[in-house]
């Protein structure tokens, strides 16, 4: 691991003023933070500390904080020290950058497969639990973990591996080059959701191997952990020199911001072919692409006219969406109207329809372009279709439907249901055609109904007999079926008539 001794070379070197060694997204971080040097080490220019809120004015870095004129200390858990130059350097990924490209054009972070090669021979899987370090009883003399310390050691303190490399695990995170993605062949399980594809966005990179802190299973051979570029708790590197084609793997897909647009995910590996870019392994951030979201926009606002561009599809959408806001409004017939949520709202139709019905309404996807246009729309602004080539869209743009209560009506971005989602008087579930795990959506909502509500879920392949089984025993009981065609986004880039399940469930327990 680089060490705090060889990171004050590049410091003293002025490193954090050469706009050339940095990314131009680090360069960004460097000046709005003004960071002059690592996170944790103290000087006595009264730096700040680049925290917000209350904290936005203070600074560690005076002499009543412990800093000495002229030298650099290190700001550890419970004290301030005199720098320890063998022990690794704290650093994000930005700055890590930088001290590799100050070394030489050829240097640069390892990578995943690189730092596996590093761990150096492995017991086989087939062993059970002893092949992992974690559960072997010599653990803590073998890197350092489990606050043994509760603070770093020299980067040659614990003995190397049998390729030569110590701590491969413990005693600081490592920053790789790779973007966090899925493996090839992965698939998501429900429980690991919210901590997976939303983060497979090329603006999150590979961390392995566990720190000083690190207890449970995050120094585990077997996982896999990122943060985005801007982290530094606990955080180190290792440098190494390329004389082959970067074993890396990298995001191309772009993905929407809220409020942004596309952002564009920047290669920092030079010399990565384009072998080493691939698409994202979250098939939902292909909902976010000109033609998804102009077919989402034609399925909550077109007309029959508008949808029969390609002299397939002759069913007018205005109705699917009258008959569903319809079923919604009978169900809540003589019932509490307090607060709908609408899970998978798309860009907002049935939210702000229902406002009409329901003094509070939220909107919740995962789409981040679909809600950017919902709120747009709740604002005020119209929205135009984009302009695709291959596809003979609507010239005109899209506002807000007439006769709505906006006011009532708010989005949210969520990947997961949050615990922030409760007292609901009817939830309206959309989502479940388009999500990488679907059933994941029918765990928590009994949590998030009030004493009693209704549930309303629209869905092609989720019928009343496939849902029983996750909704009967949150105490829920079917009290109306409906079947109605419908135009539908299925699978990545496919727009079909569908014949779509509504069900409509009472929770009585």
């Amino acid at each position: 691991l680089i060490t705090n001794g060889e990171f004050l070379e590049f410091v003293e070197a002025g490193g954090y003023d050469s706009e050339a060694l940095w990314t131009k997204e680090g360069w960004i971080w460097k000046s709005v933070r003004k960071a002059c040097h690592p996170t944790f080490w103290v000087c006595h220019k009264g730096c700040k500390s680049g925290c917000e809120g209350e904290l936005k004015s203070y600074s560690h870095c005076q002499v009543s904080a412990g800093a000495v004129e002229g030298c650099y200390r290190y700001r550890a858990m419970f004290d301030v020290l005199d720098m320890p130059l063998d022990w690794p350097a704290e650093v994000n990924y930005h700055e890590a950058y930088a001290f590799c490209t100050w070394k030489g054009p050829d240097c640069r972070l390892p990578t995943e497969a690189e730092l596996h090669l590093m761990k150096g021979r492995q017991k086989s899987p087939l062993v059970g639990t002893p092949c992992d370090i974690i559960f072997q009883k010599d653990v803590e003399s073998r890197c350092n973990v489990n606050m043994a310390f509760c603070s770093s050691t020299p980067v040659d303190f614990y003995p190397p591996t049998d390729a030569g490399f110590h701590d491969v695990f413990g005693n600081v995170w490592e920053w790789l080059e790779d973007h966090f993605n899925g493996l090839p062949g992965a698939s998501v399980d429900y429980l690991y959701l919210d901590f997976s594809i939303p983060f497979y966005d090329g603006m999150h990179n590979m961390i392995l191997g566990g720190s000083w802190i690190s207890t449970g299973d995050s120094a585990s051979r077997f996982a896999r952990f990122w943060f985005r570029r801007h982290f530094f708790q606990h955080m180190g590197f290792r440098m190494v020199r390329s004389r082959s084609p970067t074993p890396v793997r990298l995001i191309k897909t772009p993905v929407w911001e809220i409020g942004t647009g596309f952002k564009d995910v920047p290669v920092t590996v030079r010399g990565a072919s384009e072998e080493c870019m691939m698409e994202s392994t979250t098939a939902e951030f292909s909902l976010d692409t000109d033609r998804n979201f102009a077919l989402q926009l034609l399925s909550d606002y077109g007309t029959r006219r508008e949808i029969e561009f390609d002299n397939v599809f002759k069913l007018d959408p205005s109705l699917f969406r009258t008959q569903l806001a319809s079923v919604c409004n009978a169900a809540a017939h003589g019932k509490p109207t307090s607060s709908l949520l609408v899970i998978g709202c798309g860009t907002g139709h049935l939210a702000f329809e229902m406002s009409k019905t329901f003094t509070s309404v939220i909107g919740t996807d995962f789409s981040a372009r679909f809600i950017d246009t919902a709120t747009q729309l709740r604002s005020g602004k119209s929205i135009s279709f984009p302009s695709i080539p291959a596809m003979c869209l609507p010239k005109r743009d899209v506002t807000m439907p007439a006769g709505v209560n906006p006011s009532r009506v708010s989005f949210r971005q969520f990947w997961w249901m949050p615990m922030e989602l409760q007292n609901f008087d009817m939830i309206v579930v959309n989502i479940m055609d388009r999500s990488s795990c679907p059933h994941y959506w029918l765990l928590r909502l009994r949590e998030c109904f009030s004493q009693h509500g209704t549930l309303v879920i629209n869905s092609v392949d989720w019928g009343a007999s496939r849902l029983q089984p996750f909704l009967a025993k949150q105490g829920f009981q079917l009290s109306n079926t409906r079947q109605f065609s419908h135009i539908s986004l299925v699978g990545k880039e496919s727009f079909t008539v569908s014949q779509s399940q509504v069900t409509v469930w009472e929770l009585t327990a």
